[in-house]
């Protein structure tokens, strides 16, 4: 009887701790993102740039409706989710439109 109790005060406060982290946990903020369209290198994933000045890009394989490669598009996204493509990270609930121009970013 003395270890079923142990047990189950050890359940009961890893399930509370858990909890508040759980709590604690803030949403990743929303990213904009400006640039052309590219194929990255797995089948049918595609990205855009973070910006015309970064190196780094944006996974937005999976949105729909889906940008053509090639297009010069700006949209945000919420980074996280899960994602076959191995090249960027990758965003969801992603919202984009045509764009004629990128903005440099603010110094």
């Amino acid at each position: 009887m003395r270890l079923s109790t142990a047990l189950l005060s050890s359940i009961l406060a890893f399930a509370a701790s858990a909890t508040a982290l759980a709590d604690d946990a803030t949403p990743p903020a929303r990213v904009s993102f400006c640039g052309t369209v590219v194929q990255f290198v797995e089948s049918g994933c595609f990205g855009v740039p973070a910006s015309p000045v970064e190196s780094k890009a944006y996974d937005i394989t999976g949105v729909h409706p889906a940008p053509a490669v090639g297009m010069l598009i700006s949209g945000s996204g919420v980074p996280g989710g899960i994602t076959t493509c191995n090249q960027g990270t990758h965003l969801t609930d992603v919202t984009w439109k045509k764009a004629k121009v990128c903005p440099l970013p603010q110094p």
